[in-house]
Order: C-alpha cells, then structure tokens, then sequence
C-alpha cells in the first residue's frame, strides 16, 4: 500500500472536530484503519476503528475514508490554512499563500484565486503566477490583463502564465 501511515485533514469551519487523523497500523498481516478528530493532536476525541483488511483491501478502504472525509469538508492540512489566508488582510499572508498553492498544484484554489483577481491588489502578480502554475484555462483573461500592464514585474508574470497556459494569442500580443 502506498497510503501514509498518518494523514492528516483540517476542516475550516468545525471548532469542535477542526482536526482529523487518519492512521494506518500494521499487525502482523492484518492492519487497521484508525480516524480520530477533535480539536488539536491533543484533544483528539471522536476515534473510529476500521479493519482488518490485508493489504489488497486496505487501498479501498483508505480511499473510502479519505472521500468520506472529504465529502464533509475536511481539506489535507495546511491547505485549509492556505485557502483562509487569501482572504486575509496581509498583502504579504495572501501572496505566499498563493504561491504555495501554485507550487502544489492545489486545483481547489482556482476558484478562491479567481475571486482573488477581480479585486484590485497589490499581490495581484503572486495570484497570476499561482494561477500560471495550476494550469487552469479560466485564468486566461486576467494574465492577458496583466501581462499588458507597464510595471515590469506584473508584465513578466502575466507572460509567464500564459506561457504555463499555453495562450498563443495571448504571447503573441504581450510580443508586440
């Protein structure tokens, strides 16, 4: 199996059960599914047991919980911090919170980074690069608007992300 051994999901809005754990242990050939959640790794409260399985059903199982989790708005942590910090009031939180975004690849932050784009912002060129990065064709239209702008630095990154997005109109207008 190729799952964690722990793996941890962050729900953004649940006080209560903010936290949880899932955790593979292995016995022997059999292994068990655990899912605990609470509020903090301290205060893990809410613990389930799932199993045994051999190896062959421990992927499905694994898979099931996840989407389980999932399904009831638990995000793999860290990202749920991520996403809470677009909307925060620092410059500064909201780009490398996007960035980190773009770096992992995180399709659920295409939505958030969007709504990002179309208020006025200082860290408007970070949000074209993550943008750039996530690869997601909705984000044509405003790194075509910022790679005409005159400041050198918002330019190159509207380039960028059209180059990542492979808008040969786009570059192509940014050349001339």
């Amino acid at each position: 199996m190729n799952a964690p051994t722990l793996f941890r999901l962050f729900h953004p809005t649940r006080a209560a059960q903010r936290l949880a754990v899932v955790t593979v242990d292995r016995a022997g050939d059999q292994v068990m599914l655990q899912v605990a959640r609470g509020k903090n790794r301290a205060a893990l409260v809410d613990v389930r047991m799932f199993g045994p399985f051999d190896e062959a059903a421990l992927a499905v199982a694994h898979a099931g919980v996840l989407a389980e989790l999932h399904a009831e708005g638990y995000v793999a942590a860290g990202l749920g911090q991520l996403l809470l910090a677009l909307e925060g009031k620092s410059p500064q939180a909201r780009a490398r919170a996007a960035l980190r975004l773009g770096w992992r690849r995180e399709q659920s932050a295409v939505e958030p980074l969007l709504r990002l784009c179309e208020r006025p912002k200082e860290d408007i060129a970070t949000v074209i690069d993550a943008l750039g990065a996530l690869g997601d064709l909705r984000a044509v239209p405003a790194a075509r608007a910022e790679a005409e702008k005159k400041l050198l630095s918002r330019r190159r990154s509207g380039v960028e992300a059209l180059y990542a997005l492979g808008d040969a109109e786009g570059i192509a207008a940014a050349r001339s």
